[in-house]
């Protein structure tokens, strides 16, 4: 068994072509041996975009394409639980949660209620938090952090009252979907990183896993992406400015 390997590349052109070229030589086995394709090869990518974009470049580069399977991390998790057997909830109501909690708060319903889709602002904020590890039982702590004298001196009143009324509309958004037995996307990150790490590798059937296009990863994003590299000794194509 080889370790997992952190390739770094200088370039996003740069970084595609050696995918490229690496699979080129793991999509061989498949042309000459069927029962290869039944354990496709597995590249991660964060965003539909990048996915939509690669899996073009791979038909243009090797024309008809079979035993290679190309994914979003969120897609993967979904895969991962339901071959656990868990329920995979929907988290389509989260810009409804976050727009409705988000108006009851006067620091953000006084600069955001009078655009065109105001609200984003505040959903993108909060993916990010969640993504970040953000649990319900964190809020306190974090807003007692945020009226601390130290905040005081880093920020001013405005920009820390708009942190704590996030910290309050991350907080209610959790406690809703708790209600309605859904979750944010984070949640399925950290049971898919459970699952796998408990199961092994056999949970999701791949010979070889890729991690590709993640310009940085924190949080429960980071955690999956280290289950994956483990359970599947995989490789991440980590992009860096040439040095000089």
């Amino acid at each position: 068994m080889t370790s997992p390997r952190i390739l770094v590349t200088h370039g996003a052109r740069a970084t595609e072509a050696r995918l490229l070229g690496d699979l080129a030589a793991l999509l061989a086995p498949g042309r000459q041996d069927p029962r290869a394709l039944a354990r496709p090869v597995r590249v991660v990518v964060p965003s539909v975009s990048l996915r939509n974009h690669l899996a073009a470049t791979l038909v243009r580069s090797f024309g008809a394409l079979a035993g290679c399977q190309v994914s979003t991390l969120f897609e993967i998790a979904r895969e991962i639980l339901r071959r656990s057997g868990r329920s995979v909830g929907r988290g389509a109501a989260f810009p409804v949660l976050v727009r409705r909690a988000a108006r009851r708060q006067p620091a953000l319903h006084s600069r955001l209620d009078d655009l065109h889709d105001g609200y984003r602002v505040v959903a993108a904020s909060l993916h990010d938090l969640f993504d970040a590890g953000f649990e319900a039982v964190h809020a306190e702590a974090l807003d007692e952090l945020f009226a601390s004298p130290e905040a005081r001196l880093a920020a001013t009143p405005p920009e820390i009252g708009r942190a704590r009324a996030l910290l309050r509309v991350a907080r209610e958004v959790e406690l809703a979907f708790a209600e309605l037995g859904l979750g944010h996307r984070a949640g399925l990150y950290r049971g898919a990183d459970a699952e796998l790490r408990s199961r092994g590798p056999d949970l999701l059937p791949t010979r070889s896993v890729w991690i590709h296009g993640f310009a940085d990863a924190t949080g429960v994003v980071a955690d999956l992406i280290e289950g994956l590299l483990q359970a599947f000794d995989g490789t991440a194509l980590v992009d860096r400015p040439a040095p000089g």
